[in-house]
């Protein structure tokens, strides 16, 4: 089973893509250049620019993203896009050219048995006709109720922790829309903070990502389900710095142990699983 890969450049995506790279046969990994994984200053006068927002809430933002920072650099290793190198042959691209003809012809010549996409930008039409039939992304996010752009983010403001975890599902040209193949969600221990549980989440998703994909190579049957569309797709717009007030201010990030305690409710997602 030939495996090709479609990887970001953050340590997360690195991350995940070494558990197939050290499992799998990989014949190929197109990397598409990601935005740091520190948001710096934006063009001035746009809202991302930090130098126009209150003092309290440019803390809290620098806080947070530091934090995230800290988090993934313990539980990921700071793993770089370079280590694909060691595997397989690598084509780096900018987000620009991810549905050029140069990938196109990539994914040709590999003429892989398995796509798996984590961290790029979407793909379009032009690049999935030439893609298999078992083209799985990763979204970090359970769809359908957590679709889009921080979606890792949202439950803990909608105080639902309960429902961060993550989406495998067939690739289609529209954001983590796809067929539903599995879901995940990690292990929630009193102590954990918001990055934790998302950190938490990649890897578990790394588990169960071989998992799948032992499955697949064992020819076992992969039943799919449609997304219901009662879920809602959040964009990057949706977000706010005042936001993270109540992460922070209101819930101190023990909004983990707030669930946990019995104190935001007893619901919980119905998950597919493949296993």
């Amino acid at each position: 089973m030939k495996v090709l890969l479609f990887s970001g450049t953050h340590s997360r995506h690195a991350y995940i893509h070494e558990q197939i790279l050290k499992n799998f046969d990989v014949c190929g990994t197109v990397v598409m250049e990601r935005e740091p994984i520190m948001p710096g200053q934006s063009v001035k006068g746009n809202k991302n620019d930090i130098s126009f927002w209150p003092p309290d809430v440019r803390s809290l933002y620098e806080m947070h993203f530091n934090k995230r920072d800290q988090v993934e650099k313990l539980y990921y290793h700071d793993k770089s896009s370079e280590l694909y190198d060691s595997y397989c042959d690598v084509l780096r691209v900018t987000p620009e050219e991810l549905n050029s003809d140069l990938v196109k012809e990539f994914v040709r010549k590999k003429n892989p048995d398995v796509c798996f996409i984590f961290g790029t930008n979407i793909i379009k039409d032009n690049i999935t006709e030439v893609m298999p039939n078992l083209s799985i992304n990763l979204h970090l996010g359970l769809s359908p109720w957590y679709r889009g752009s921080a979606t890792l983010f949202w439950p803990f403001y909608n105080l639902q922790p309960q429902f961060a975890g993550s989406t495998f599902h067939l690739i289609v040209n529209e954001p983590d829309a796809g067929d539903i193949i599995h879901q995940s969600t990690p292990p929630l221990h009193l102590g954990d903070s918001m990055h934790e549980t998302a950190a938490n989440t990649v890897i578990q998703s790394a588990k169960d990502l071989v998992k799948l994909l032992n499955l697949i190579k064992e020819n076992k049957t992969i039943t799919t389900s449609k997304q219901k569309h009662s879920g809602k797709n959040w964009l990057i717009k949706d977000f706010e710095p005042h936001h993270l007030k109540t992460i922070y201010r209101l819930y101190n990030d023990k909004i983990v142990d707030e669930y946990l305690n019995g104190n935001l409710g007893n619901r919980t997602p119905n998950l597919i699983k493949a296993f």
